[in-house]
């Protein structure tokens, strides 16, 4: 049963994914009230990743308790999460349903 979710993201240059705290999962619509500052040089290779590339925020279901991550390195990470509660991944449909047209 999950208890908690997160968002997670990919920026730029980042060696792991930026996670939001866990927030309490006891709602349809839990409020995820989370802000953060990156500061990056402007280099050729951040104006073609800014002009070629997608942010994507994925929201992942957490067994653990809400809160913050007590370490970084200890924060799952997409993909090879210990914490996801289905077999195919926190969407629980093979990943079908991530938009697109």
């Amino acid at each position: 049963q999950s208890k908690s979710l997160y968002i997670a993201f990919n920026f730029f240059a980042q060696s792991e994914p930026i996670r939001s705290p866990r927030v309490a999962l006891t709602s349809i619509n839990p409020k995820i009230d989370y802000t953060g500052l990156l500061s990056e040089i402007v280099t050729p290779e951040f104006v073609e990743f800014t002009s070629s590339a997608a942010l994507v925020f994925e929201v992942w279901a957490s067994v653990e308790d809400p809160g913050d991550w007590p370490d970084p390195s200890t924060a799952p990470t997409p993909n090879t999460s210990a914490d996801d509660t289905t077999s195919n991944g926190p969407d629980n449909d093979g990943g079908r349903s991530r938009g697109g047209g």
